[in-house]
C-alpha cells in the first residue's frame, strides 16, 4: 500500500499517477517523516531506484533520475531563495541608511537657515548677506543629497544585478506528471485497435484502413479529412498510426516510446513539415480559435501539446498515445492556444 503520509504535501494529481509497481519501492519509507528540505528527497529517489521490483530496470532508472532532478531543482531554488532574501535585506538596509542620511542633511540645512535668519542685519546689505547665506546652505544640502543618492545607486546596482541573475537562470526540472485524463479509455483504444470480427463497424474500418511506416494502429483512409493542407492531413494520419505507443519522456519512436511533442514533431516530419521539438516551441504558424479548428491544428500548453484530428477530438501522447476530446485544460498548465503549423 502506498505510504500516503509521504505524499501529503504532493499534489493529488501526482499521487494518482504513481504506478502500483512502485509500491514495494516506497514500502520501506512508510514510517518516514515527510522530507522537510529538498536534499532529503535524494534519499527517496535512491530508495525507489534500489528497491524497484517490477523488473523494469529502465523504469526504475527513469523514476530515480526524475526524482533526483526534482530534488536538485528544489535545492537550486532554495539556494536562490536564500540569495534573494539576502539581497533584499541588504537593499533595504542601504535604503534605510540613505534615508537617514538625507534626513540629517535636511535638518542641517534647516538649522543653518534658521541661524542665518536669526542673525539677519537690518538694511539692504544685511538682507543680501542673509540671502547669499541661504543660497549657499541650500546648494550645499542639494550637493550632499545628490552625492548620497549616487552612493545608494552604487550600493543597489550589484544587488539588482544579482536578483536579475537569480530570476533569469533556468531551472532543470523533470517533465510534469501525465494527467489522469490522458489514461487511455478502453472504448477509444478498442475503436482504433485491430478490429473484431464480430463488429460490423470495425469491418468497415478495416476495409478502408492503412498504416504508416510506423507499423502501428490501422488508420482510416479518410482520417484527417477537412485538413487545411495535404501536409496537415498526412500529419494526422501519421499521428493516429502511433496510437498505442507507450509514453516515454524524450521519446521519438512510434511503437517504442513517444512523448507529447515527440509525437507531433514526428507526425509532421512524416508529412515533410519540420516543426520545433519541444511543446511550448510548437506554437507555430497561425493561431486559430477553437471554432476554427481543423485536423492537424495543435493545442499547445506550457508543457504539453496535442494534435486535433476532427470531430471534436485530438490525439496526444498520454500513456499510451491515444485519442481524447479536445480541451484547453491540462493539470494546471498555462494554455497557449491552438496553432496551425501549415497555416
Amino acid at each position: 500500500m502506498l505510504p500516503t503520509n509521504l505524499l501529503t504535501e504532493v499534489p493529488s494529481t501526482i499521487a494518482q499517477q504513481l504506478s502500483p509497481a512502485i509500491a514495494p519501492a516506497l514500502a520501506g519509507l512508510a514510517g518516514a517523516a515527510i522530507p522537510a528540505a529538498s536534499t532529503a528527497w535524494r534519499s527517496v529517489a535512491d530508495s525507489v531506484e534500489r528497491n524497484w521490483v517490477d523488473g523494469a530496470s529502465s523504469g526504475a532508472g527513469a523514476a530515480g533520475t526524475s526524482l533526483k532532478r526534482a530534488a536538485n531543482a528544489a535545492a537550486d531554488l532554495e539556494t536562490r531563495a536564500g540569495t534573494i532574501d539576502g539581497d533584499i535585506a541588504k537593499g533595504l538596509a542601504a535604503v534605510l541608511s540613505a534615508a537617514t542620511d538625507l534626513a540629517r542633511i535636511a535638518m542641517d540645512f534647516v538649522t543653518s537657515a534658521m541661524g542665518s535668519l536669526t542673525a539677519t542685519a537690518t538694511g539692504p546689505a544685511g538682507l543680501a548677506a542673509t540671502g547669499a547665506s541661504l543660497v549657499s546652505a541650500a546648494s550645499s544640502a542639494i550637493s550632499q543629497a545628490i552625492a548620497r543618492l549616487m552612493k545608494l545607486e552604487q550600493e543597489l546596482r550589484p544587488l539588482v544585478q544579482s536578483l536579475m541573475q537569480q530570476a533569469s537562470a533556468a531551472v532543470d526540472t523533470p517533465t510534469p506528471p501525465r494527467p489522469t485524463q490522458l489514461e487511455a479509455p478502453a472504448t477509444t483504444q478498442a475503436a482504433l485497435a485491430s478490429p473484431s470480427a464480430n463488429t460490423p463497424e470495425s469491418t468497415t474500418v478495416t476495409d478502408a484502413a492503412d498504416t504508416s511506416d510506423s507499423g502501428g494502429a490501422p488508420v482510416a483512409a479518410d482520417a484527417g479529412a477537412g485538413a487545411p493542407t495535404p501536409e496537415a492531413q498526412a500529419a494526422v494520419k501519421a499521428a493516429l498510426s502511433a496510437v498505442g505507443t507507450p509514453y516515454g519522456w524524450g521519446g521519438n519512436t512510434p511503437g517504442q516510446a513517444l512523448d507529447c511533442s515527440g509525437l507531433t514533431h514526428w507526425a509532421y516530419g512524416q508529412a515533410g513539415v519540420d516543426i520545433p521539438r519541444t511543446a511550448e516551441a510548437q506554437a507555430v504558424g497561425r493561431q486559430v480559435s477553437q471554432d476554427e479548428l481543423l485536423p492537424g491544428d495543435l493545442a499547445v500548453w506550457n508543457g504539453h501539446v496535442a494534435m486535433v484530428i476532427g470531430d471534436g477530438k485530438m490525439v496526444e501522447a498520454g500513456d499510451p498515445v491515444q485519442v481524447n476530446p479536445v480541451r484547453t485544460t491540462n493539470i494546471g498548465m498555462p494554455f497557449k492556444g491552438f496553432y496551425r503549423p501549415t497555416g
